[in-house]
């Protein structure tokens, strides 16, 4: 699952930096774009904005475009509605006063004309981030449908009426693999793309943990079989965790990690090809260290 806990962000301290430099930089029609492959991260990322220095600086409005696909325009545009005025709270800035059957019937006019325009004239809010998780599922570079449009004009339009509105996306790929107009009426202004996690930073991941200890050959056996990929890392020092509780072992062998892989998971579980390297990565005992090492390293 995205982490909510900070100090398990490991190799991802350079992100918020990035994003505070990035912020005002560009204008309301250019997005900050975070992308990457699927687990590696980008969700932690958005669940921990409060690492940000300039974070009082601005309402940080958070949307998940894989919800919108669950909802219906009206409490898609109730739940942005909640989801601002928890912001807001969090500031101690007061809101307009809606209900929800209200949005039932044109939930978008009843957005700008009772909650919206009287939020703006108020002159209590100064900067908004819009944040949008999973973006590729609202670009143009697949059929979203007329509802999903809908959903998604409506957003754009905040951009329309309110200068002051800057835009963090987290984004599936490479900007540059969309068509230049797949995010009109916005474009990518910067991009960073998150990389795995390096075997320090993994080691490191995994011994996270007072739960159990694990040495560093397994630690490097769990890197080679994951690649760095850090939801496939988290989800075996799931499994770890689980196992150690349940048999009251608190130190980790290969054998562990081969068990948990033999009864606990299967290969759709993961993102990298982890039963393809298990058959690759062989480990021979070395008398003279008292460790193991990979045969290949021999």
């Amino acid at each position: 699952k995205p982490v909510d806990n900070a100090d398990l962000l490991l190799g991802r301290s350079s992100i918020f930096p990035w994003i505070e430099q990035n912020l005002g930089l560009g204008n309301q029609n250019q997005a900050i774009a975070i992308s990457g492959r699927p687990g590696v991260g980008k969700t932690s990322i958005f669940r921990n904005l409060s690492l940000l220095r300039s974070r009082h600086e601005y309402i940080i409005l958070q949307i998940d475009a894989r919800e919108l696909n669950e909802v219906s325009s009206s409490d898609a545009t109730w739940k942005l509605v909640k989801t601002m005025n928890s912001a807001l709270t969090a500031k101690f800035i007061a809101y307009p006063a809606v209900e929800k059957p209200s949005f039932v019937l044109q939930p978008e006019r009843v957005f700008f004309k009772d909650y919206w325009d009287p939020l703006l004239q108020s002159g209590e809010v100064n900067k908004i981030l819009l944040v949008i998780d999973n973006m590729e599922l609202l670009s143009s570079e697949i059929n979203i449908g007329r509802e999903l449009k809908r959903k998604r004009e409506f957003l754009w339009s905040l951009l329309k009426v309110y200068e002051n509105v800057e835009i963090l996306i987290a984004l599936q790929g490479r900007p540059e693999l969309y068509s230049p107009d797949s995010f009109f009426p916005f474009s990518i202004g910067a991009n960073i793309q998150l990389q795995f996690l390096s075997k320090e930073e993994t080691k490191s991941l995994l011994k996270v943990a007072a739960q159990f200890t694990i040495p560093d050959y397994v630690c490097d056996y769990i890197f080679r079989l994951t690649g760095g990929h850090p939801a496939d890392i988290q989800l075996l020092a799931h499994h770890i965790f689980e196992r150690s509780v349940v048999s009251g072992y608190r130190f980790v062998t290969v054998a562990d990690i081969l068990a948990i892989l033999s009864s606990d998971l299967k290969a759709g579980d993961f993102y990298q090809p982890v039963y393809s390297q298990r058959e690759s990565a062989l480990l021979h005992y070395s008398p003279e260290l008292n460790t193991f090492e990979f045969v290949e390293d021999v």
